[in-house]
């Protein structure tokens, strides 16, 4: 067993002339037993003696300052061990003589405990518990063993870091100090590189500790991509990150990087050339020039620039290229005609100034040419110039159907040469936004006042700044106020067979957004068609649905044609392009956990061109909750035992709550007769299934039903309640 000592001085002496002078100490010896934690701190004392004949000394001590609840003697030694346990002892000295009577104490001396211990892997000076006097300085030296290295160091409860010395300085109270250990991890080296254009990040000597993970990136220049990355010496795939994992080796990474490139296809046709021709390859970023050169007595034709058509000049450059491209020359002998281009097909509202692009024709001389546009075909509308390169006009009024506009553009150049195009300017409709409501559908007699009203439109912001009601259809009639929310006209006269009327009602926000409605007014002694657009609908996300004018008729005549818009909510694509027909189908658009409403009109029209528009809604749901369904696995039946195994499952995609079911023997597949079983569930989660198993005796059943009734007390509010009854044949 070691004992270590110390020897703790004090820093003056106190002396006084009574019967017994003052005893000073001198200091402690410390003594720590090693190996028995369990065992006392071993602390001895020492005093100067007393300059008069004593017969001994006693030493006082105490857990508490100034109170010394316990006493040893040290008989006449200047010296005494105390076996010392607590974290702070106060300890003073009195001498005795014969008579047993003693001085007043000595100077008190204060020890603090000092605690000290390593784990494996090394050890720390003055290891175990010794004291140590108050204002007294110590320092503990950590030390690992090979193999090891600090791993940290707390004094107190609270880290110091990994440091291998520590002092306490003027000691006042008890301390605990101890050190902790690791091996010494292995490392290996991972050499990454980069050739020029690129990077490797980490890059150089990276060290791994052994067992761990280490990942490169690998980033080319711009224009630049990596041609091979080397691992160890073999070529992995080029990518932009590789990782060493678990290293237990050195290794090696290096990465090379080329140029991206692309190819530029370049033709030409008979009578002349392109310079250089065929696929030309060209680097990210460059640039590359076409020289465009025509044989004797021909000129350039065309050229074409990735199949669009770009000036027929001797030379073209693609700059900066970053995709691959085409490049064609053909050539015609000189003095070809013009090529008209009567510009791309449009769409435009009604009342729009359309834009008719004429100014692309082009003539292979480069000579000025001469514009004439002719309408073909739809309502006749006014040019603003039927000689410019790109006149002007405001589209017209149409119907529900819209309207197309057909036009010719002819160029002449100056020796004669002409050339025609066509387009085609489509007609529409105002799209939506705000919210207008133009009324109900009328039937009036002729003659009569009649009130159209859209003090229905709603905005849902910044409120309607103005109205406009236009006639789209029919005989044309006189509005009143056209620019107020509610106008009024009399119904003109029609042939005997009536006629409808079609209006549009125009609202504009404040912040210039629109919408339009429409509304119809039969003029008629007869009875108009009666639309039917079915009813609303609730169904969940991707499933298939109808919508069903089956219903729409004619008092007295038959409906020619059906035609479907859909009016709001997130657009969907009905099964007819063009919008008719008596059913049109979609899939509910997917939402998520959003609900959506979709509303849809139908106009019918019968054969004497009289009208009438239904809508309908289709409320989308998003979180569909649980949806509980059964089905029969197995079924057998020998005379007089029946056996069936039955799976409920919850096909929603929320939990149920608990839920019964019920198991009844039917003559008819759907009215429950006899009881056979009934079974409580509990919480049912979503995609989950539970088995069932039902016994039952009796003969004569073959070829009745067995009933599962799947949540027979209609506890559980589902998405589809109509698949919880479900019957089989017994055999």
């Amino acid at each position: 067993m070691m004992i270590l000592s110390r020897v703790f001085r004090q820093s003056k002496k106190v002396r006084i002339s009574s019967l017994f002078p003052f005893l000073l100490f001198t200091g402690l010896l410390l003594c720590l037993f090693n190996g028995h934690p369990a065992r006392a701190a071993q602390v001895t004392f020492a005093w100067d003696p007393s300059p008069s004949p004593v017969a001994g000394y006693k030493l006082y001590y105490g857990t508490t300052n100034g109170s010394y609840t316990n006493s040893s003697d040290a008989q006449a030694n200047t010296t005494h061990a105390l076996d010392l346990t607590a974290p702070t002892y106060y300890v003073v000295a009195k001498a005795y003589d014969s008579a047993g009577n003693e001085s007043p104490p000595s100077n008190q001396v204060v020890a603090h405990a000092m605690t000290a211990s390593a784990g494996l892997g090394g050890s720390i000076s003055q290891s175990g518990t010794t004291y140590a006097s108050e204002g007294s300085t110590r320092t503990y030296t950590i030390t690992p063993s090979g193999g090891y290295q600090i791993a940290g160091v707390t004094v107190d409860g609270a880290s110091v870091g990994a440091v291998s010395s520590y002092t306490f300085s003027n000691i006042t109270g008890p301390h605990t100090i101890s050190a902790t250990f690791v091996a010494i991890p292995t490392v290996f080296t991972i050499t990454a590189s980069a050739g020029p254009n690129g990077s490797i990040s980490p890059l150089g000597s990276v060290n791994v500790t052994a067992g761990t993970n280490q990942t490169f990136t690998i980033t080319p220049n711009s224009g630049y991509k990596i041609a091979s990355l080397t691992v160890d010496g073999t070529t992995v795939a080029a990518t932009n990150s590789y990782t060493f994992s678990n290293v237990t080796a050195a290794h090696s990474i290096s990465a090379t990087f080329a140029p991206i490139t692309y190819t530029i296809s370049s033709s030409a046709g008979p009578n002349g050339s392109i310079s250089p021709s065929g696929s030309v390859t060209v680097n990210h970023g460059a640039s590359q020039s076409f020289t465009i050169t025509p044989n004797s007595g021909y000129k350039i034709a065309s050229l074409t620039v990735d199949g669009t058509t770009v000036a027929a000049t001797n030379s073209y450059t693609f700059s900066n290229v970053t995709a691959a491209h085409s490049i064609s020359a053909t050539f015609a002998l000189s003095n070809q005609p013009p090529v008209a281009k009567a510009g791309p097909d449009q769409t435009v509202v009604e009342g729009a100034e359309v834009k008719l692009v004429g100014s692309n024709s082009t003539d292979p001389e480069n000579t000025p040419l001469t514009y004439s546009w002719v309408q073909t075909g739809g309502t006749q509308v006014v040019l603003s110039s039927s000689t410019a390169a790109d006149p002007t006009f405001t589209a017209p009024t149409t119907g529900l159907d819209g309207t197309s506009l057909t036009f010719r553009l002819t160029v002449t150049d100056p020796e004669g040469l002409k050339s025609e195009d066509t387009c085609i300017i489509n007609v529409t409709h105002v799209n939506q936004p705000p919210k207008a409501n133009a009324g109900l559908s009328q039937t009036v007699r002729e003659g009569v006042l009649v009130t159209l009203d859209g003090i229905e439109s709603t905005d849902p912001d910044d409120g309607i700044a103005s109205y406009s009601w236009t006639q789209i259809l029919g005989t044309q009639v006189v509005l009143s106020q056209a620019s107020e929310s509610s106008v009024s006209f009399e119904a003109p006269y029609v042939s005997s067979q009536g006629e409808a009327l079609t209006f549009e009602l125009t609202v504009i926000d404040r912040g210039g957004l629109k919408s339009t409605a429409t509304c119809i007014v039969n003029v008629t002694d007869s009875a108009p068609p009666v639309a039917s657009a079915g009813k609303d609908q609730v169904v969940s996300q991707g499933e298939s649905v109808t919508l069903d004018g089956s219903a729409s008729y004619d008092p007295d005549g038959v409906i020619m044609t059906y035609q479907w818009v859909q009016l709001s909510g997130p657009p969907v694509t009905l099964a007819l392009a063009d919008g008719t027909g008596v059913r049109l189908s979609f899939n509910a658009p997917d939402l998520g956990y959003e609900d959506a409403r979709l509303e849809f009109a139908l106009t019918v029209t019968d054969d004497t061109g009289l009208q009438a528009v239904d809508n309908c809604s289709v409320y989308v749901k998003g979180d569909q909750g649980p949806d509980l369904m059964g089905e029969w696995v197995r079924v057998a039946y020998n005379g007089s035992i029946l056996s069936a195994d039955f799976k409920i499952t919850n096909s929603g995609n929320t939990s149920s709550a608990r839920f019964i079911a019920s198991f009844y023997l039917s003559e008819d597949g759907s009215t429950p007769r006899t009881l056979i079983k009934r079974l409580r569930i509990g919480s049912l989660a979503a995609a989950h299934s539970v088995d069932v198993s039902v016994k039952y005796i009796a003969r004569g059943i073959s070829k009745k039903y067995l009933l599962a009734i799947v949540d027979f007390a209609d506890a559980i509010v589902e998405s589809k309640e109509d698949n919880n009854t479900v019957p089989v044949v017994i055999p």
